[in-house]
């Protein structure tokens, strides 16, 4: 329920069609294979979800941004290591001997006098080590549905560090424009020519693919 509603207090429902006072939707890009998807939102969960039931209708290019490191290599703690209590316990025992400056290291390095990790530091360990395997299948899903699948790391927080992220895949989106990231001088298919310079809103509003 929340309050502040025009209306009065507002209680949200699941209907089977949109509410009427919507505006009426816009004719929708028909997506060809050439074209560029960016995924904001990482590799899992509901982006996952849509990004996959996208790609068995259209194989074009989906490019996932996140702020999860994919982990290439995995810590040696986590190699061939499969379950979350089993990464705990392979956690554990690697910090142990080498302590937690060591523990996110690919190769076996030195111990550490940091001492035994915290749970802490055990958790936000698995989690990174997990969430990372779940953006892997996830590109992996949709290379098998016949997409072209990468993933780029970056805080959509940090438009300068999106940019950066970005740059490499500038030439295969044409016209497309993003946070302080004008992909190419020429004008959106869709949208038209714009006047306006990068700057840390995009020059296309209405574009989600060029």
């Amino acid at each position: 329920m929340g309050h502040g509603h025009p209306r009065g207090r507002a209680t949200p429902r699941l209907t089977s069609r949109p509410d009427s006072l919507l505006p009426a939707p816009k004719a929708t890009h028909e997506l060809s294979d050439d074209d560029v998807l960016l995924v904001t939102g990482g590799g899992q969960g509901i982006t996952a979800w849509c990004a996959t039931a996208l790609a068995r209708r259209h194989r074009c290019t989906y490019l996932l941004l996140g702020r999860t490191p994919l982990l290439e290599p995995e810590p040696l703690w986590a190699r061939d290591v499969e379950g979350e209590e089993e990464l705990r316990l392979s956690f554990r025992a690697h910090t142990a001997t080498h302590g937690t400056d060591g523990a996110a290291a690919t190769d076996d390095g030195a111990a550490s006098d940091d001492g035994a990790a915290t749970d802490d530091d055990v958790e936000r360990q698995v989690r990174r080590v997990l969430s990372a395997r779940a953006v892997h299948d996830t590109l992996r899903t949709l290379r098998e549905h016949g997409a072209r699948a990468e993933y780029v790391t970056a805080d959509l927080l940090d438009p300068d560090g999106v940019a950066k992220a970005l740059a490499p895949y500038a030439p295969a989106s044409p016209g497309c424009c993003t946070a302080r990231a004008c992909w190419a001088t020429a004008p959106c298919r869709r949208c038209g020519p714009t006047a306006s310079p990068p700057s840390s809103t995009p020059s296309c509003s209405a574009c989600v693919t060029s």
